[in-house]
């Protein structure tokens, strides 16, 4: 009978190799889920972060374009409400019957105009007659031709007429309001009035937007008109 002879050692050597590959291979799958456990957990991190950021990013600009339109509502209201304050006053004057009435003497309308440029806040109240030449209390207008001016062709036409912030017959910055004469005494002229420059700004100044943002108003050509900051 043949004899076995078993080397103990390298039996358990080879057990050892082998339970060791096991253990290796145990550790590199470990190894590996692991690292795709933390890929898929950043992944979906940075999913989560960019699908709140893009969300929170349109619920933004959605509150600000409502909010915008909001102000824009109520300085467009304030704006046009001021605007219809100022034709019901230059209007209200152009329908004196004062104005070209035959025993009305140049001084008594120089009084009426005063009197209604300080109920009204105006800087000065003018009559123009038809050839274009200003009948006024302020000596920088009175005697001055603005026939050559917009407003006043406008007026002439039977437009009643209000400047953006501009320059009067002087070269000086205000707001023209014009109107024709309308009342029964068929007078051709017009009823000039000037306004302080700042009177869009007046009209803004309490808008806010959030707590220190504010509204301003250019026109058409891209002056700007109304600011809460006088300078500018």
């Amino acid at each position: 009978m043949p004899t076995i002879i078993i080397d103990c050692k390298k039996v358990r050597s080879a057990i050892f190799s082998k339970e060791g590959k096991q253990m290796n291979k145990f550790k590199s799958l470990k190894t590996k889920l692991i690292v795709c456990t933390i890929v898929i957990v950043c992944l979906t991190a940075i999913l989560n972060l960019i699908v709140g950021i893009v969300a929170s990013n349109k619920s933004i600009t959605q509150n600000v374009e409502s909010d915008l339109r909001s102000i824009g509502q109520t300085t467009e209201v304030a704006i046009s409400s001021s605007l219809s304050n100022i034709k019901l006053g230059v209007q209200s004057t152009a329908k004196s019957d004062m104005i070209g009435k035959a025993d009305v003497t140049q001084a008594d309308l120089l009084v009426m105009l005063d009197k209604q440029k300080q109920e009204l806040g105006y800087q000065s109240l003018s009559i123009v007659d038809q050839t274009g030449k200003i009948i006024s209390g302020d000596t920088n207008l009175n005697g001055k031709n603005i026939a050559d001016q917009e407003y006043f062709k406008k007026a002439m036409a039977g437009e009643t007429y209000i400047s953006t912030t501009t320059y009067d017959i002087n070269k000086k910055l205000c707001i023209i309001a014009c109107t024709p004469v309308s009342n029964d005494n068929n007078y051709k002229g017009v009823i000039l009035a000037t306004l302080d420059l700042q009177t869009y700004s007046n009209i803004i100044k309490n808008i806010v937007v959030g707590k220190t943002g504010n509204v301003f108003i250019i026109d058409k050509e891209g002056t700007l008109i109304a600011n809460i900051r006088p300078a500018l």
